[in-house]
């Protein structure tokens, strides 16, 4: 059986042969946000586009943030009277 660690694609060897090139600290960077991309979720095509729409409207300031105490005070209250 194949070692998955040993045996890398020509893409991946090459990858790695310019990680192996880079500072200790872009390192340890690029490593770090690799895992992250390992670790990301599967999500489907409805929350990868509402997400992709939602950091879109972000960058073009479109986007409106709400005061978060803002929106527990009023369920707070909402749900006091219920």
């Amino acid at each position: 059986m194949a070692d998955p660690v040993e045996d890398l694609s020509p893409e991946a060897e090459s990858l790695l042969e310019g990680f192996r090139k880079l500072p200790s600290e872009e390192q340890r960077r690029f490593a770090y946000r690799v895992l992250r991309l390992a670790e990301a979720p599967d999500l489907s095509p409805e929350w990868r586009h509402e997400l992709t729409r939602r950091v879109a409207s972000v960058k073009d300031g479109t986007a409106v943030m709400l005061d978060g105490e803002a929106v527990v005070q009023k369920l707070r209250a909402k749900y006091r009277r219920q």
